[in-house]
């Protein structure tokens, strides 16, 4: 399984929580970005959240972003990823 099928794979899961404690709207505001050539990324999600950190690619980059929103907002299982 090559790295980008494991990362979305990875994403879908984490995205059945985020569609059920994060609206469309807010959902499809969120975007990610890369900055510079390490690897490092950045997620922009709802409400001005923000993180930052090193990723292999962008499913990566969205699964790490959504995962510490959720922290953010208190859902059981997650941590917010300083």
């Amino acid at each position: 399984m090559s790295d980008h099928v494991f990362c979305r794979s990875m994403l879908r899961e984490v995205m059945q929580d985020v569609r059920k404690h994060v609206s469309a709207i807010d959902r499809k505001k969120s975007w990610t970005a890369k900055i510079g050539s390490r690897g490092t990324i950045e997620f922009n999600g709802p409400n001005g959240f923000y993180h930052h950190g090193s990723s292999c690619c962008k499913w990566f980059a969205r699964y790490n972003g959504w995962c510490s929103y959720l922290g953010y907002l208190g859902v059981d299982g997650y941590t917010l990823h300083i």
